[in-house]
């Protein structure tokens, strides 16, 4: 796990090291909001602010999703965190590109899984997909969406192979990263058009840092090239091929939407924070219910008592 931490801020924790200055937390009080980066961010409640004293925002944070409020606060570090960050920090951390690849690819894998797994669809993360298409080079996509395979995967299995294993894959995700960023939109997008891989969609993280990341779609049609999918006011690209829509969040997370109902697609521990909340309420009411019914057998006995006929 990596914390942001501004290279060019670093002169300046050192400054402060060197003046012994102390770190501070920023306003107990939550009444104002922060600026990073020239954006205004949520104040942080009190409750999840580190106990120890914490850097200038400017300096790094972490992302923290709160439950209670439905928001993601850019939580100070503290000297801790910056010198012995670990994995098993608590929250959802703003890490480097190359960490944010790897856990954006897990996250949306997981997404889909869950929802589309049921219907048939298989999600492969970094596959060799093997076209059997003679000079056509086979590649391991970030994302691939197979329905209905007829061999899946295993540890032992590391490849899969069209049409033998199932058919051509339906969609195709990538995510951007330093060195494979050209490829995606070129080399990679020729193939998957050539193969005849229906939609593609290129979920660009190392855009323009200051603007949220960007989605590129492609779909086939009457040309033998992908033609771009237009994305909506909000930047969102619909697979139609999955019955999804893919909506950026800034440059923290990518949400997807059920393009018929328009529910969001919850993660893992998103459900079981749902469910534990669930048995809470189930408990709570059950106590009420046994509450009630005491008060009621003891009213019934006091007028049975009251009552000698």
């Amino acid at each position: 796990m990596t914390t942001k931490i501004f290279p060019a801020r670093q002169e300046n924790q050192q400054r402060r090291a060197e003046n012994n200055d102390h770190p501070h937390h920023p306003p107990s009080n939550g009444a104002s909001d922060a600026a990073i980066d020239g954006r205004f961010m949520p104040a942080v409640p009190e409750r999840l602010l580190p106990k120890l004293p914490t850097f200038p925002l400017e300096d790094g944070w972490r992302l923290v999703y709160d439950e209670e409020t439905k928001t993601t606060y850019h939580v100070p570090l503290t000297l801790r965190d910056i010198l012995f960050s670990t994995e098993d920090d608590v929250g959802a951390v703003y890490m480097s590109q190359g960490q944010t690849h790897n856990w954006l690819i897990s996250l949306l894998a997981e997404l889909l899984r869950i929802h589309l797994g049921a219907r048939g669809w298989s999600f492969l993360s970094d596959v060799l997909i093997r076209w059997e298409i003679p000079g056509v080079p086979d590649k391991s996509p970030d994302i691939t969406a197979i329905l209905n395979p007829t061999v899946a995967p295993t540890e032992e299995k590391k490849s899969f192979q069209v049409g033998s294993d199932g058919p051509m894959p339906a969609a195709v995700i990538e995510v951007t990263s330093e060195s494979t960023r050209d490829q995606d939109f070129s080399a990679k997008r020729d193939i998957y058009a050539a193969v005849g891989i229906e939609e593609y969609l290129i979920i660009d993280i190392w855009n323009d840092r200051s603007a949220p990341w960007q989605l590129h779609g492609y779909r086939l049609g009457a040309s033998p090239y992908y033609q771009p999918i237009a994305p909506a006011a909000d930047g969102g690209i619909t697979l139609q091929s999955l019955g999804l829509r893919f909506i950026p969040v800034g440059r923290e997370r990518v949400d997807l939407f059920d393009s018929t109902t328009g529910e969001r697609l919850r993660s893992g521990a998103e459900f079981r924070v749902m469910a534990e909340a669930e048995a809470a309420r189930a408990q709570a009411a059950e106590a009420t219910i046994a509450e009630l019914t005491a008060r009621l057998r003891a009213l019934e006995a006091a007028a049975n008592k009251d009552d000698p006929a």
